[in-house]
């Protein structure tokens, strides 16, 4: 930006590059918005809006001799000198000026979706040629008071831009010249190499007209309307705004959704399978059993698993369970006296045999 230097382009002065961000020193232009200037204009003409373009044109056509593309076209970077004079406009913001090096060669997605060219939208290579549509936008706009292409909602406008049909209603455009007319058909076109280039908008018919002719048409109601297109704008891009937040959260929404059913799905499945799951665990583990049970059978060296039983040194005498105390049945008689007696006997001779001095109490477990 520096290495331009022209009466309609906002110099730089000065950069300071600090540690955490940078300075830019600028010409003051303290003329303020170009659109509230010309609605507070008691008289209005196509005259006016002519020697406006004549000045934007020239700072453009500067800027692509230069091989510079501006890429950021719009009435907000078109800035009044002071407030005296209506018409002394310079060209502002290059925060998205790019060199081109060499035809089509840009490719960063960028501009403002009013005024952004439709090579841009549909991703194709594009060179100073995008800044001639948005310029032609704005030729549009100071001579009808409206845009050319318009949307309730951001891909509605750009599928209207990328379409690059538009017309000349006759409340808005009948009093407009045929000659401002034609280079707003030259601008909008929608191949780049058929489109008008700065250089020979110059040249056109109608920035040689008269002025005195062009004094004669009076465009009153496009004053009005560029009075208030600051508010319409913002008003159209928080609509935009909120259209695209709603079709965020429709996305978001439906990708949830679709998330929920597929996990739904997958749990309704796994729980229809589980129990083909288990019986095919259960027949499984039941062969292995089998399997194993059969190996040890056929097995001759496989030694027996141990049983817990009570072991009776001599098979004639009776003892009694290990997990459940007996107790003697009283009797009368001496026969049974001696039955009690013997089993007791019995008992010491096998704790003994048991290798332990200590006599066993009847409730206990013996394992060998």
């Amino acid at each position: 930006m520096s290495s331009l230097n022209h009466p309609h382009i906002v110099p730089l002065i000065d950069f300071f590059d600090e540690k955490d961000c940078y300075f830019i020193v600028m010409e003051l232009m303290s003329g303020g918005d170009l659109f509230d200037r010309i609605g507070k204009k008691k008289t209005y003409s196509e005259a006016d809006a002519r020697d406006l373009v004549v000045k934007m044109l020239k700072a453009v056509a500067y800027c692509h001799a230069r091989k510079i593309a501006h890429c950021d076209m719009k009435p907000k970077n078109l800035l009044l000198m002071s407030d005296e004079n209506d018409s002394f406009i310079k060209l502002a913001d290059f925060g998205f000026a790019a060199r081109v090096h060499e035809p089509n060669s840009l490719s960063k997605q960028c501009g403002t979706p009013f005024f952004v060219s439709p090579e841009i939208l549909m991703r194709k290579g594009y060179d100073q040629q995008s800044d001639m549509w948005s310029v032609g936008c704005i030729v549009y706009l100071l001579l009808s008071g409206s845009l050319p292409f318009m949307g309730r909602s951001q891909k509605e406008l750009f599928r209207k831009i990328v379409a690059g049909k538009f017309d000349f209603d006759d409340e808005e455009w009948g009093q407009v010249s045929d000659d401002a007319k034609d280079l707003v058909r030259k601008m909008l076109v929608l191949d780049p190499s058929k489109r008008i280039t700065a250089a020979d908008a110059i040249r056109h018919e109608w920035l040689k007209a008269s002025r005195d002719r062009l004094g004669m048409i009076m465009l009153q109601g496009t004053s009005q309307r560029l009075k208030t297109f600051n508010a319409r704008m913002k008003l159209r891009s928080a609509m935009i705004a909120i259209d695209w937040v709603s079709s965020l959260k429709r996305m978001t929404s439906f990708s949830q959704r679709n998330l929920t059913g597929s996990q739904k799905s997958g749990s309704s499945g796994s729980e229809k399978s589980s129990p083909l799951i288990a019986a095919a665990r259960r027949m499984k583990a039941h062969e292995d059993a089998e399997k194993e049970r059969q190996e040890k059978a056929n097995d001759p060296g496989a030694r027996p698993r141990p049983q817990r039983k009570a072991v009776a040194e001599n098979s004639d005498a009776k003892t009694p369970s290990p997990t459940r105390r007996t107790s003697p049945r009283k009797s009368s008689s001496s026969d049974g006296k001696k039955s009690v007696s013997s089993a007791t006997k019995s008992m010491k001779k096998m704790s003994v045999k048991d290798g332990k001095n200590e006599p066993r109490e009847a409730n206990t477990p013996m394992e060998i």
